[in-house]
């Protein structure tokens, strides 16, 4: 073998080693390159992920705190609306109430009211209240009940009222009383005058 031929064969081996050294070098260099690609892909992955969640939970508050506001709105108007309804009810209660006042029916009730309350005094001293609209019926219901009637300072639109001061009793058979029990019955305990 020539010389020639010796030192093609040495730089044969040596471009061979050279390019073994230069593929490995090349290809743990591309494993690199793909891990780093891999951890990248996989971080902006949980990026999205993470903010896809976020997004998510945060228009699922928006839609629950719109649905919460119309809810409660609802609820207002529903509200507003059946106290409405409840006033007009009970000025047509009150305007019923006034012209049955007006009905000799009224002065025999009231006589009824007046007659319970004495018997439930059961011989105590009792102070018998009616109300000043109903000033005109004073003397026709204590010649009717045989006792003492007093007109009461307080307005309480009509039926009586009477203490019982012995045991310290309040009887109130009131028509001002009577519908604000009603009122606050059908506002579930909430007085609405």
């Amino acid at each position: 073998m020539t010389l020639e031929e010796k030192l093609e064969n040495i730089s044969q081996a040596a471009i061979e080693d050279a390019t073994k050294q230069g593929d490995a070098l090349i290809q743990e260099y591309q494993q690199d390159i793909d891990k780093a690609i891999k951890i990248h892909e996989e971080e902006i992955k949980k990026r999205n992920i993470a903010e896809y969640e976020y997004q998510y939970a945060k228009l699922e508050r928006e839609k629950n705190k719109a649905i919460s506001q119309a809810m409660l709105e609802s609820k207002m108007t529903i509200t507003k609306k059946t106290e409405e309804l409840s006033e007009k009810l009970f000025e047509l209660v009150k305007s019923k109430l006034s012209a049955y006042k007006e009905t000799p029916e009224y002065e025999s009730y009231l006589l009824k009211l007046i007659q319970s309350a004495v018997e439930f005094s059961n011989g105590n001293e009792i102070t018998i209240y009616i109300d000043p609209s109903d000033a005109s019926l004073k003397e026709a219901l204590e010649k009717k009940s045989g006792k003492t009637i007093t007109i009461s300072t307080e307005e309480f639109f009509g039926g009586i009222r009477a203490i019982i001061t012995e045991k310290n009793i309040l009887i109130d058979e009131s028509f001002a009383t009577k519908i604000s029990e009603e009122k606050e019955q059908k506002s579930g305990g909430i007085l609405l005058c």
